[in-house]
């Protein structure tokens, strides 16, 4: 996936905004007080209540004051039939 978001950022001209970090979810080193913004794109799902709030809460110690999280999530209709995945061209 870092290889596509990078392209994704390239094409854009706004890589070498980001900061991009190959590691383990769950032990990924964040520091403290370093990024404006983090995005957690369709992880929380799949993580379960404990790992979600331990995650959320080393990545907010890794925020700058004022920092913000994007979470990207996809949350079905009761039924379980949707929504579906929206396709898009970047």
């Amino acid at each position: 996936m870092l290889d596509t978001t990078r392209e994704y950022a390239q094409r854009h001209g706004v890589e070498k905004q980001f900061d991009y970090i190959a590691a383990d979810l769950k032990q990924a080193e964040l520091g403290e007080g370093r990024f404006d913004l983090a995005v957690l794109g369709h992880v929380m799902h799949s993580e379960g209540e404990a790992s979600s709030r331990a995650l959320l809460g080393r990545v907010g110690r890794a925020l700058k004051p004022g920092g913000r999280v994007a979470i990207l999530e996809m949350v079905p209709n009761d039924e379980r039939t949707g929504p579906p995945f929206r396709s898009f061209s970047p």
